[in-house]
């Protein structure tokens, strides 16, 4: 079976750098809260320190690569050449979010040496080989944040609720994952419906949690209302209590960056 000819969309270059769309953005957090100290100290979290979060993918790409695999059968000649594209669109990702963080930091203030300290990148939809039971598998995480042993990962709130740092578990039960995010509890056609009428545009660029929203997009606001996904710490609970990852930091959103 022929492959349609690789994406070849300039405008897939131009939005590097960018947030996109949807639950994604890019954030100044607080932290507000220690749980492991040790691993805290490790990673250069400390009480009232401030930590960039990035939440962003491939812009495009990742679609791009669904109208050209999404109804291909992979065989032995085909899965290495999808994984290979399917690679670069996870580098493309990690780039795009080091752009952000780096925009942001600039934007603070900090964006030179001694400034800032630790960083890790998290890949949330993606495939990859493992063993698992003795026997070479193919994971695939989507939505779902890697959490191997002593891995530092995230589980992402709202941007008027906090995210936690969590330290991965390596348990093979969770296929070594965690929940990337508390997950939503309305579509975002619904949550727009049932929000426009409530709030202003105004009350929405502020939180609960005295933090600031910027976004240009007034459909968006509504469709990622706090109030439109589910509580976190139930997950992040859950999580510790199946063993999958312990809880090391509490994150509070400053500011947080929509398309």
């Amino acid at each position: 079976m022929s492959l349609p000819p690789p994406p070849d969309d300039p405008e897939l270059g131009l939005a590097l750098g960018s947030v996109g769309g949807g639950n994604h953005f890019v954030e100044l957090s607080e932290v507000t809260a220690i749980s492991d100290r040790a691993a805290a100290e490790a990673l250069g979290l400390r009480r009232g320190g401030a930590v960039v979060l990035a939440h962003s993918g491939s812009r495009g790409l990742g679609r791009a690569l669904i109208g050209r695999w999404g109804d291909v059968v992979l065989t032995a000649e085909t899965a290495e050449q999808y994984l290979l594209e399917l690679e670069g669109a996870v580098r493309f990702a990690r780039a795009n979010r080091l752009v952000l963080a780096w925009r942001l930091l600039s934007a603070a203030g900090i964006a030179r040496p001694g400034r800032w300290t630790h960083t890790f990148d998290l890949v949330h939809n993606d495939v990859t080989r493992r063993v698992l039971d003795g026997r070479e598998v193919f994971l695939h995480r989507k939505g779902a944040a890697p959490a191997e042993r002593d891995q530092p990962t995230v589980v992402l709130g709202t941007r008027g609720t906090v995210s936690a740092v969590m330290m991965g578990a390596g348990d093979e039960e969770s296929l070594c994952c965690v929940a990337h995010g508390a997950g939503r509890r309305l579509k975002r056609s619904d949550a727009i419906a049932r929000f426009k009428d409530r709030h202003r545009r105004a009350e929405l660029t502020r939180t609960a949690l005295g933090g600031r929203v910027i976004c240009d997009d007034p459909e968006l606001l509504y469709a990622e209302h706090p109030d439109a996904y589910k509580d976190v710490d139930p997950v992040i609970d859950a999580l510790e209590a199946a063993g999958a990852a312990r809880r090391v930091a509490t994150l509070s959103p400053v500011i947080t960056v929509k398309r």
